[in-house]
């Protein structure tokens, strides 16, 4: 069927009205957010009150209070609808301390940035209720609330209020500065007054500043980014343009067209395993994010997208997405292209590569932070999504009982290197000093951990039938840790043993051939710190060794191979300790080789080779395929410092 197909009138639930659009999904296709009406969250908010002290519940409250509050301000309908939504927003209000949902030491479970959550979409109500000319004393004593804490905020941007991590951290926090510049421009609205725009606007350019090569924004500080929180950093874009006309909106969400086709497969699901460590979730992403970056491009490849995030993502659009995105819904191009078959393509945003071979994807990350995996994959197909779910692949150590002092992630100065073969695949080397849970940006990070002596080295090759790696972890000192993981995660299948070295998780395939430890099967949540809801209980394999005493002598080899289950891998592998590289044969001839120079001169490598008279490889700085000849039995090459190559006889040179 032709992909320009009959577009239907598809309603977006904003007021409850319907318009009409250009699409390629039917109207059932979008599932609205889960509330019956304003009495419902009325009820909700009153039972956790008593019930609970997770200091979220006022987001979704105030969420609830924005979406009622534009409904009625749009299409005006019964005095006792307006009164139930002055009781909830005296709800929400009368429950803060000074304007605030969470503060401090309050005894409630929450952060500073509850604050923001719950402040913006409640201006957000109060403009269009404003803007829609009614009057109500009400309405006078809830901006005499609000006005509170549009000027905490205001404060704690400027670094005065010591707990409010979040502000202390603005500038390099891009979801929690576009709701700052959010909050600002809509008290300008209010207000009338002018001051609150310039600071909203200057927020804005620093947002801007935040952006990635290929359309990402940092989650924080320096580090990768998360698709959840790119889709909500569009979404509050796009209503910020909606509130200001401000072009500078625009401009950003433009320079973010190339990002949703680098991470999403052609069923609409976002890789997560490149994300920044702590949010590594796999959850489904809304479409009202990919309408407005649709809309405001043009774009036909995430108009495509679009059409598969609301087919095969069958979640409930959240309030602030069906509220938000639903004027870029009116302006969807005719157009569309939908991704390729086969590619291997460079991203910026993460330093590293996104591939695809059919239903397999695959990639590495350099990352722009501290790491807890450099790798991942999964299987998605028109029958089954998430078919199998290659998360990562980690090094831990808890050095004693203590969980905090437990080390898995690479430090934001470590070495790595990649070379990549367009459309073929590409090699990731990197050598690090293992840290504990730190986030760049919040954390001064050089601080803690400097006397860490276990060091870590991985070398992975990726290709369209399969990822080949191999992880090392020695120690600089002779140094003890009660237990020492090699982790490889999986999802959200089960994974079973095929046989004395093969497990296999849904589509996926993985064979562990050097084993300083027997693996298990167990549930294995995606980083150390914070679960995901969706992943802390999937599983993967761990390899664990307890109560060890490490000498500058010991290295812990693990090597891996993960891809679909249709394909082989290989049958011989060999780790050059002396060489730092990894090598391995398939039962076909295929060959393939990846070796690592992390010293700080050249090294001049003399490898004895046999079996065929050449082989092709590259290298980052060479930059180009060669072919290198075997000379008597012999394979000698040349690595700079810090270069990483690799060798593989389905390279065309």
């Amino acid at each position: 069927m032709s992909i320009y197909i009959l577009r239907i009138v598809l309603f977006i639930s904003i007021a409850f009205n319907s318009f009409s659009v250009q699409s390629n999904f039917n109207v059932s296709d979008i599932k609205q957010p889960k509330f019956s009406d304003i009495d419902g969250c009325i009820i909700t908010l009153k039972t956790k009150l008593i019930t609970s002290k997770f200091s979220w519940m006022f987001r979704d409250a105030a969420e609830c209070f924005d979406y009622f509050a534009v409904s009625y301000a749009q299409k005006p309908s019964s005095q006792e609808t307006l009164d139930n939504l002055f009781v909830l927003g005296d709800l929400i209000l009368n429950n803060s301390k000074n304007g605030l949902w969470w503060v401090e030491n309050d005894g409630n479970v929450g952060d500073p940035n509850v604050n923001r959550f719950v402040l913006a979409p409640m201006l957000d109500g109060l403009y269009f209720l404003n803007q829609s000319g009614i009057q109500s004393e009400k309405l006078e004593q809830f901006k005499i609330v609000l006005k509170k804490s549009i000027d905490f905020q205001v404060s704690a941007y400027k670094k005065d209020i010591n707990w409010d991590w979040g502000a202390k951290a603005g500038g390099t926090y891009p979801n929690q500065d576009l709701y700052f510049s959010l909050i600002t421009a809509l008290a300008a609205k209010i207000y009338e007054e002018p001051t609150y725009m310039v600071i909203s606007q200057t927020m804005l350019a620093k947002v801007k500043t935040s952006l990635l090569p290929d359309g990402g924004f940092h989650y924080i500080g320096n580090e990768n980014e998360s698709p959840i929180y790119h889709a909500l950093n569009t979404i509050i874009l796009g209503r910020y343009y909606t509130i200001t006309d401000d072009m500078e909106a625009l401009e950003i969400i433009k320079k973010t067209v190339n990002y949703w086709p680098l991470v999403m497969t052609a069923q609409g699901i976002a890789e997560t395993w490149s994300d920044i460590w702590l949010k590594q979730g796999w959850l489904p992403i809304e479409a009202g994010a990919l309408a407005i970056v649709t809309a405001v491009t043009g774009d036909a490849r995430n108009n495509w997208l679009l059409g598969q995030v609301i087919r095969n993502n069958n979640i409930d659009q959240s309030i602030l997405s069906s509220l938000y995105a639903a004027p870029y819904f009116k302006k969807l191009p005719l157009q569309e292209q939908s991704l390729p078959l086969e590619y291997v393509w460079q991203d910026a945003n993460i330093r590293g590569i996104h591939g695809r071979k059919d239903d397999w994807y695959f990639g590495f990350t350099q990352g722009r932070g501290l790491r807890n995996s450099f790798v991942g994959g999964l299987i998605s197909s028109n029958t089954n999504s998430m078919a199998g779910i290659f998360r990562g692949a980690q090094v831990a150590i808890k050095v004693n009982s203590d969980d905090k002092k437990q080390l898995f992630l690479s430090d934001v100065s470590d070495q790595s290197s990649m070379a990549y073969v367009s459309d073929f695949g590409g090699a990731l080397c990197t050598d690090y000093v293992l840290h504990s849970n730190l986030i760049s940006g919040l954390t001064d990070y050089k601080s803690l951990d400097s006397a860490s002596h276990w060091h870590v080295t991985q070398l992975w090759q990726a290709e369209k039938t399969g990822m080949l790696g191999a992880m090392v972890l020695n120690t600089d000192t002779p140094g003890s840790a009660e237990e020492i993981a090699f982790k490889f995660l999986f999802g959200p299948e089960q994974i079973y043993q095929l046989n004395s070295d093969t497990w296999v998780s849904g589509e996926l395939k993985i064979k562990i051939f050097s084993q300083f430890a027997s693996p298990e099967i167990k549930v294995l949540p995606t980083n150390a710190i914070f679960p995901a809801p969706s992943t802390n209980k999937w599983y993967g394999l761990q390899l664990l060794k307890s109560s060890v005493n490490a000498t500058v002598d010991d290295k812990f080899v693990v090597v891996v191979w993960v891809g679909p289950l249709a394909n082989d891998p290989p049958v011989r592998v060999e780790y050059f300790l002396d060489k730092n590289g990894v090598g391995a044969d398939w039962q076909d001839g295929h060959k393939a080789m990846i070796f690592y120079n992390q010293a700080s001169s050249p090294k001049i490598y003399n490898l004895p080779f046999s079996g065929i008279d050449k082989i092709t490889g590259i290298s980052e700085k060479s930059n180009f395929i060669t072919e290198y000849p075997v000379i008597d039995h012999n394979l000698s090459f040349t690595l700079n410092n810090n270069e990483c190559i690799m060798f593989n006889n389905r390279l065309k040179h």
